[in-house]
């Protein structure tokens, strides 16, 4: 089950996407107004994404990536799998998927240009499955998302995630 969520919050990078999509705004300069609706309009893109992914969505979680043929998921044990893989897996790891906590900290969105904004956080991640076993994770990813049709979607992403250590368990007093 540890595999589940670096699978779903893994990005997909698109090589030519950021320099297509900064180059078409470099010569406007933002102002704080769009700059802060731009990042408005990713953190709900996020937040809808989370919510697809405790929901065990695997359709919704993947509509919030661009879809390209030269694009590869990032793994946080540095394996590069492609987004057909991706698209196979996730499916499958869902349906062993009871419910999810996800508990972003400490979010960060940075604008880089008018259609471009990267995204950080760390926090916590529960998943338990059908069997009730719970996996308690920590993690840290960053997204970089790119408005792409119309509509953000995430072009690049990584995720780093670990697994919470249990406390041992007290040992007996003797008196």
């Amino acid at each position: 089950m540890r595999r589940l969520p670096t699978l779903l919050s893994a990005g997909l990078v698109a090589f030519g996407a950021c320099t297509r999509a900064s180059a078409n705004t470099n010569a406007i300069e933002l102002t704080d107004a769009a700059r802060t609706a731009i990042a408005d309009t990713v953190r709900l893109e996020s937040a809808g994404w989370k919510s697809a992914a405790e929901r065990a969505d695997a359709n919704a979680v993947l509509s919030y990536y661009w879809d390209a043929p030269a694009t590869v998921v990032i793994r946080s044990d540095q394996s590069i799998v492609s987004v057909e893989a991706l698209k196979r897996a996730l499916p499958a790891e869902f349906r062993t998927v009871r419910a999810q906590t996800i508990t972003p900290r400490d979010q960060r969105i940075d604008v880089l240009a008018g259609d471009v904004a990267a995204e950080s956080a760390v926090g916590d991640w529960v998943s338990t499955d059908t069997a009730g076993k719970a996996d308690k994770q920590q993690f840290a990813f960053t997204r970089v998302w790119a408005r792409r049709d119309g509509k953000w979607r995430i072009i690049h992403g990584y995720l780093d995630v670990r697994p919470v250590a249990t406390p041992p368990a007290p040992s007996p007093t003797h008196k």
